[in-house]
Order: structure tokens, then C-alpha cells, then sequence
């Protein structure tokens, strides 16, 4: 399915394994299959494994690893072979002859050209536009010390003394035969002739085999010359690989429903709620963070799901829930002295008086001079209100500050139909009148 010029490399379609109920398998089993990784995920990394024998101690970019031989390569950092775009002073360090540097325009079958410097996705790395990207000349025999790692490995590819090509896209105008999307180009003749290869090996080869090591004639290292199985992966390093993320919190839950407020890092998401008092029914969800919700009836249970996955490039994915109440919308308050005045005087006992409509709860008082710390006042925290209509609340302050002090009362309601409520007065405490 994945010869050079198959479709699936230059298209973003996808090949489902027969019996996968779900395009996702992770297991390695034998099938050829394209997922919309390829296609979607952007990276700046590309890991290719080829499997089938033990190939531990072989080499490749994790030789100890027995899963099979892999090549592993950053896909932003290659250089153009052949052609005007290409390095006249290229470092090549196994090149056969050796020499310091080289001229890779010399290389003439064919141009390169558009190699990526910035990620992107594997259909935009393989799918033909960048072409003849070189990531390096690699040695053309098995050397377990070749920096960062040997790519022919010990007999997994062939090899010939030229060309020397590993990298993206190779294309030899004068014998096609030997292109591959991923991979290996040799030729045997002289440094900088293409004219007549004789060995190949990669991924999505023109020889008529989609993955695996060509032999025609002539090679400096022979390696399988056979078909092999690959697997190929894509990941992003060029970015802080922030884990996908998305958090619900509560809002202010509005009458007849509710709002619940939405945090989201590089996801995806969607979200549903459900009428807990009215068997699990459905609810309408509208708006993209903050969520409003609506067909409750006040006091309803609410429950919201909020299903997301991670963005291209990054990872992670999950479900959130919150659960809150429908509303009636607030409760009010008035309060202040009981005598009706904004004045009262130290040391003197100076009830506080407050009036709730809407529902019963509970209220905190709480005074702050103009310099200090508000404090609660002594035995007025979390008081109860009477359970009768008209909802009320007395607080019996004896003022400790002089000058204005800032009286704040809280609120929170028994109903959970209803919302917490503050309010906040200011009283002038003078000097105490007479002699104690």
C-alpha cells in the first residue's frame, strides 16, 4: 500500500485495518494502516522502526531495543542536495573520499528544494514537496561509534561508496527507480554521479516494495535486500509540550439555570448537561467558556460534562464533571443599626439589624476600622436567621474602633436555589457619651 508512488503519502486520506472498530491501534499487529496523524499532528520529529527480526545490537538510534531498528531524526534541521539551493561548503565527515566540505550543487539528478525549517506534518515533510532534503551522508560500512548513530546499521541496509543520500524525498531524475519518500540513495561510480544506482533502502521505495533494503549490484555493505515491516511516528519538541488541559469552575448560576465558567489549554472540546431532578434529562448547553446552561427549574441538581482532547502537536485527553444548582437568582439583604442611625458611640451596645427576603440562612458580621484588619465581630459569625418570613438576623455589637468603621455582612443562603450576598455600611463611632 505504501510504494512510492502510493496516494497515501500525498493525500490526506487515511487506510483502516479491517476488524478496527476505532482507526487507533497501538498493538504493532501486521496490517498496513494510515491513521490522520500523518496527516494532522504537527512535528518537528520523526521516528521510523522496522521490525520483523531481532535487530538488538545492530545499531540504529536505539540499539539496545529489541522491537526492531530504528532511525530517529529531527525533521526541520536538513539541507537541499543538488541544484542551486543546495551548500557550497556542505561538512560531510564520512564521506568516501574524505574531505573537510563539499559542494552538494555538484549532486545533479535532480534539485532540492522547500526543506522545512519550522514543524509541520508528516503529509507536508513526505507528501513531495520537500524534495531531496539531505539530514546527513551517512558511512557506507557499520561503525557502532558513527555519531548520533549508525543509520545503514550491522547488515540491515546495503550500501555503495557515493551519493551517500539519507534523508526526505529522494529523487533521481535519471533512473526513477530508485526514489523513496524516507531513506537511502547510492551509486557506486564516482563522487558526485547519480547516473547509475544499484542499492536503495527506506520507506516508500520505488522498487516495488514499500518498506525495506534493495540490492541490484555492487555494494560496499550488504544488508537484507528484503521487504521489512516499519512503523512510523511523529512528535513535536520544538514547543513546550504542555499537556492538554481544560478545567470547569463554578459561575454565577442565572435564574430558571446556570453558568459554569471554562479554562481550555491547546484542546479540544465539547460539553453536555443533565437535569439531575428530572431523571437525567438533557439540558441546553450554549457558548464557548464561559457555558451558559438553561432549561432548569430553580434548585434543580445540574451535572456538566465536559469532554476534551489535545490539540495537534500536543497530548493528553479527558472528561471533567461539575455539579451545581439551578438558581432563583439572589437574595436580599438590608441591614444596619437598629436604631435607623448612622452613628453610634464606643463601648455602647449598637444592635445590628438585618432583613433577608427570598430565603432563610445564615449571616456573619464583620467590622474593619479605617486602619486594621477587618474582624469578625464576637459571637455574630454564621448566625441563624429566623425560619419565618420576614427572614431576619440580629447582631449585638459593642463598638471597640472610633471613627468610621466599615460593617460588612454575609449571607449565604439555606435554599441552594438561591446565591450568597454581601453588603458592606459604613458607621461613625464617636467617643462615648458620660462617665462609665
Amino acid at each position: 500500500s505504501f510504494s512510492y508512488s502510493a496516494n497515501y503519502w500525498t493525500t490526506n486520506n487515511i487506510l483502516t485495518p479491517g476488524g478496527e472498530a476505532n482507526p487507533t491501534n497501538i498493538s504493532g499487529n501486521n496490517a498496513d494502516a494510515k491513521y490522520d496523524v500523518y496527516n494532522y499532528a504537527t512535528g518537528n520529529q520523526i521516528l521510523g522502526i522496522f521490525l520483523g527480526v531481532d535487530f538488538t545490537g545492530k545499531g540504529g538510534a536505539y540499539p539496545g531495543n529489541s522491537y526492531g531498528f530504528a532511525w530517529a531524526e529531527t525533521t526541520t534541521t536538513t539541507v537541499p542536495f543538488g541544484g542551486t539551493n543546495a551548500s557550497t561548503s556542505y561538512y560531510s565527515p564520512y564521506l568516501n573520499p574524505s574531505a573537510a566540505t563539499i559542494d552538494l550543487r555538484s549532486y545533479s539528478a535532480g534539485t532540492g528544494a522547500n526543506c522545512p525549517s519550522t514543524p509541520g506534518t508528516l503529509l507536508s515533510l513526505l507528501g513531495g514537496a520537500p524534495e531531496r532534503c539531505l539530514i546527513k551522508q551517512p558511512k557506507v560500512t557499520y561503525d557502532a561509534s558513527e555519531a548520533p548513530y549508525s543509520v545503514i546499521g550491522n547488515g540491515i541496509f546495503s550500501s555503495q561508496n557515493y551519493i551517500q543520500f539519507f534523508g526526505f524525498n529522494y529523487t533521481n531524475s535519471q533512473r526513477t527507480g530508485y526514489n523513496v519518500r524516507w531513506g537511502l540513495g547510492w551509486n557506486e561510480n564516482s563522487q558526485f554521479n547519480e547516473a547509475s544506482p544499484d542499492v536503495s533502502g527506506g520507506i516508500g521505495g520505488s522498487w516495488g516494495k514499500q518498506a525495506g533494503d534493495r540490492i541490484s549490484c555492487c555494494t560496499a555493505a550488504s544488508g537484507k535486500n528484503a521487504q521489512m515491516a516499519f512503523e512510523m511516528y511523529v512528535r513535536n519538541t520544538s514547543t513546550s509540550l504542555i499537556p492538554a488541559t481544560a478545567s470547569l469552575f463554578a459561575g454565577t448560576p442565572s435564574p430558571g439555570g446556570g453558568t459554569v465558567g471554562l479554562t481550555t489549554a491547546n484542546t479540544t472540546w465539547t460539553a453536555t448537561a443533565v437535569n439531575n431532578s428530572n431523571g437525567g434529562s438533557p439540558l441546553t448547553v450554549t457558548g464557548t467558556g464561559p457555558l451558559t446552561i438553561s432549561g432548569a427549574n430553580p434548585n434543580d441538581s445540574i451535572t456538566v460534562t465536559l469532554t476534551y482532547t489535545a490539540d495537534p502537536g500536543y497530548s493528553g485527553y479527558g472528561t471533567l464533571t461539575y455539579s451545581f444548582f439551578a438558581s432563583n437568582g439572589s437574595a436580599t439583604i438590608d441591614s444596619g443599626l437598629l436604631s435607623g442611625l448612622s452613628e453610634t458611640s464606643y463601648r455602647t451596645l449598637s444592635p445590628i439589624a438585618t432583613l433577608i427576603t427570598g430565603t432563610p440562612g445564615r449571616v456573619s458580621y464583620y467590622a474593619k476600622p479605617v486602619v486594621g484588619p477587618r474582624k469578625i465581630i464576637a459571637k455574630c459569625k454564621n448566625r441563624a436567621t429566623t425560619v419565618n418570613v420576614p427572614y431576619s438576623s440580629t447582631c449585638f455589637w459593642k463598638p471597640s474602633f472610633r471613627g468610621a468603621v466599615t460593617i460588612t455582612v454575609e449571607f449565604t443562603p439555606t435554599n441552594n436555589g438561591y446565591l450568597s450576598v454581601t453588603k458592606s455600611f459604613v458607621i461613625n463611632v464617636a467617643r462615648r457619651i458620660g462617665s462609665r
